[in-house]
């Protein structure tokens, strides 16, 4: 399995920075698409106390598991991150790939894919750079990018939750700045005057508790009660779509939606609460929290336990988990259900299906945070938030609001709705019910395949890859190359080349569901990665490590499964690999060939590591690889 390797903060804080500079863009994100505030619109919430600068997030899940996801949501929005979710259990096997996306949604993932030491350490360093960006032009100039909110995540069992491991990630979380101090004193020495940058010891006051997986409902209340009275947190409970009950979630999901072919298992009901033990605990631990000066939330919903049947998933998965369009409906059948017993007493969040023309009636129905998962996985990825907002501002001119509260109570008025939530709620119940759009016939169709193969150079280059790599290991290069030269490779064709940086991919699978050629790009495209070690750790078959110096380059590369090292200093190249060891200049190397020659040298690897040499350290765009290089070198001039 491909494991997830953090980015060092300080190349992180350089390459922000260099290539907002130079490239306009944030981690290949041109800052034309990140959000754009509205001069007139003011998106603010309270949440458990807190001030956010708007009620949209990324769900727990890919898109909040390393820093530069973080900021990128942060760049395309979201006011509230919901943290991927930790448990003890913190060096999971998962089969590959995790996503599918064709249609719906449905994914094996769990919780996250980093050691706990590892996680906190990039939801610090995620806050961190969403800080110094915040100091720096254009943002610093915005009031509506206010500090970013966190809301951690945690499942599944009491013991997990309340065992040292778990524990020492929470109070990491609560207790920054050691972790903190450390990070800032690593920020290189041209980007020194960020340093100053206000993080507070405690980076969260609120956590989702995932009732999934496998979670006792009889230890819902103890792992709540502990965490309230342990760490004097805001506690939410993530709910799931099984509180609908077996017979009404069949009828919804493969009746009234016509989803035939996704199978309900038994177990996701037999092992789970039942709506009328939900309430109860909803009762019991809203009272417990009122006690405590404390307050409780709820949310709707997590996936839904379904067969693995006509997916892309491994069939040794015997269970997936589904989400997107179907959960709309039922998530909000379960709000209307819970706001005709408590009204506005608790806040309710949810994740479930939201997409850009449902954010606004979310934002209507008072819901904080309103986050998506599904819908980020799709063309565009993180730039999808902005098109959220353009809706909103949209609907909120079309009422004459300026205001979160001002939308509640105006967004459905002149359709009858007297404004406020619980009767926004009943409203919009009756938009969704007639709304076709979560159906299984308008979401059927998978993206579309041309029938042609993926190669190491030239593809369509439609870029759709690129943005839906949740974790943004997905990369574009040597712009305007025309040739490989002396490679045999012939010309090249595209405007540009795909890369992957391979610390980055965990081999989810997302970018082939999308891609319209045969492969994968995650297996086909040359894979850089970030140290020696991890290029020996690899098993891709067209794998390079670049390592920049004071004088000398060296490039280690795997192509078809043959690897070779380069050095090259000035024009004098030494190149090896099994059974040869050959000096010769750069300039002429033909004619200047010495050292351990070969019967039959063949010189195309060469030609293809000094091409990506040379356009991943010399020219083109900020990336990955060609930062860490910029570190060392800055670091051996010092």
């Amino acid at each position: 399995m491909a494991m997830l390797k953090p980015y060092p903060f300080e190349a992180l804080v350089s390459r922000i920075f260099r290539e907002c500079e130079r490239d306009q863009a944030v981690f290949g994100l041109p800052l034309r698409k990140a959000l754009q505030s509205h001069p007139r619109m003011d998106l603010s919430i309270s949440y458990f106390g807190r001030r956010a600068t708007s009620p949209l997030g990324p769900a727990a899940g890919p898109h909040t598991q390393m820093a530069q996801n973080i900021v990128l949501a942060w760049l395309a929005g979201a006011g509230i991150l919901e943290l991927k979710t930790i448990q003890v259990m913190d060096r999971l096997e998962l089969s590959r790939p995790c996503i599918d996306m064709r249609t719906v949604g449905f994914n094996t993932e769990w919780s996250q894919e980093l050691s706990l030491d590892e996680s906190l350490d990039e939801y610090i360093k995620g806050y961190m750079l969403i800080e110094m960006l915040r100091q720096s032009a254009p943002w610093s100039q915005d009031p509506n990018r206010g500090p970013v909110l966190y809301d951690l995540s945690v499942g599944y069992d009491l013991a997990g939750i309340s065992g040292g491991k778990v524990r020492n990630f929470i109070d990491g979380m609560l207790n920054t700045k050691t972790r903190a101090d450390y990070f800032r004193r690593s920020i290189p020495a041209e980007f020194r005057h960020h340093a100053e940058l206000d993080v507070p010891d405690r980076l969260a006051d609120s956590v989702t508790l995932s009732t999934f997986h496998g979670c006792p409902p009889d230890e819902i209340e103890s792992i709540i009660d502990f965490l309230f009275r342990e760490y004097r947190l805001n506690c939410v409970i993530k709910f799931n779509p099984t509180l609908l009950g077996k017979r009404e979630t069949r009828e919804l999901i493969n009746n009234q939606l016509g989803y035939e072919r996704i199978i309900i298992r038994d177990e996701a009901f037999d092992d789970d609460l039942s709506w009328d033990r939900a309430i109860n605990l909803v009762e019991r631990l809203g009272r417990t929290a009122d006690e405590l000066g404390l307050q409780l939330g709820v949310k709707f919903t997590n996936t839904l336990i379904v067969k693995n049947t006509g997916t892309s998933l491994p069939e040794s998965e015997e269970t997936a988990y589904l989400s997107g369009p179907p959960l709309h409906p039922l998530a909000m059948r379960l709000i209307s259900r819970f706001r005709k017993i408590f009204r506005d007493r608790f806040p309710i969040s949810l994740s479930a299906g939201i997409d850009r023309k449902n954010f606004p009636d979310a934002v209507a129905l008072g819901l904080k945070p309103i986050t998506a998962c599904t819908d980020l996985l799709k063309p565009g990825g993180y730039s999808r938030f902005p098109l959220y907002y353009g809706e909103l501002y949209r609907r909120m001119e079309a009422v004459g609001a300026t205001t979160v509260d001002e939308f509640k109570k105006k967004a459905y008025a002149p359709e009858g709705s007297s404004g406020d939530v619980s009767a926004n709620t009943e409203y919009y119940l009756k938009q969704v019910a007639a709304d076709s759009r979560y159906s299984h016939t308008r979401n059927n169709k998978p993206p579309r395949k041309i029938q042609r193969k993926l190669e190491l150079f030239d593809c369509l280059t439609c870029d759709i890859c690129l943005a839906v790599c949740p974790n943004n290991a997905l990369f574009a290069f040597a712009d305007g190359e025309t040739e490989v030269p002396s490679a045999g490779i012939g010309s090249l064709a595209e405007k540009h080349q795909i890369g992957l940086f391979g610390d980055f991919c965990n081999q989810c699978g997302n970018c082939d569901v999308f891609c319209p050629e045969d492969g994968g790009p995650q297996f086909m495209k040359p894979a850089f990665y970030g140290s020696e070690t991890s290029w020996r750790e690899s098993r891709h078959a067209s794998a390079f490590y670049l390592a920049g110096g004071s004088a000398t380059t060296t490039v280690l590369g795997r192509i078809a499964g043959r690897e070779y090292r380069l050095e090259k200093t000035g024009d004098r190249v030494s190149f090896s690999g099994t059974g040869f060891n050959i000096r010769f200049q750069a300039s002429h190397p033909q004619g200047t060939i010495s050292g351990n020659v070969p019967e039959k040298l063949d010189l195309r690897p060469y030609f293809i590591m000094d091409f990506f040499r040379r356009v991943l350290l010399e020219t083109g765009r900020i990336n990955y690889i060609n930062t860490l290089v910029h570190i060392k070198e800055s670091k051996d001039g010092l």
